[in-house]
């Protein structure tokens, strides 16, 4: 994450405003992100460190130093507004027809590949000629050839 990047975590922004090189007592290094939000109790603004997989994890400090409660969850998140919720039906619909259009060309793959398949069993057979004597005998003196060379070396 970029100094300067903006997120959103459970209706609470986070600010990242720097980094710090940190090392665990084990030796590993780590680079600890500097984050800025507001108390969502008092609204003062705090400043909190948290890996990278802190965030991905959603586990960041929600309340500043002097509201901190541990185990005691954040009010819980306003319903949507009606526009907003009237987007995101919106955005479903558009997902759901995306979904049944791949659905649709999967369909189709799958019948053009039935198809060939019995396209192909439909194929007359071909036989292919035996290969001419004249072919053999040539493999056959070439490998006598070979077996005179190696007696040579042997000897």
């Amino acid at each position: 994450m970029k100094v300067g990047s903006r997120f959103e975590l459970h209706g609470q922004r986070y600010f990242c405003v720097g980094t710090k090189a940190h090392e665990t007592s084990y030796g590993r290094h780590l680079t600890l992100l500097v984050l800025e939000s507001d108390c969502p109790e008092c609204g003062a603004t705090f400043r909190l460190m948290a890996t990278k997989t802190n965030i991905r994890h959603r586990v960041l400090t929600r309340r500043c130093e002097d509201c901190r409660r541990p185990g005691v969850p954040v009010d819980p998140r306003r319903r949507a507004s009606a526009p907003l919720a009237a987007a995101k039906q919106t955005k479903r619909r558009r997902l759901s027809k995306r979904r049944k259009q791949r659905l649709q060309i999967a369909r189709e793959a799958s019948e053009c590949r039935k198809s060939r398949s019995v396209d192909n069993a439909a194929l007359p057979v071909v036989n292919v000629p035996a290969p001419s004597t004249a072919a053999i005998e040539a493999s056959s003196d070439l490998r006598d050839t070979y077996l005179r060379a190696l007696s040579m070396l042997d000897d």
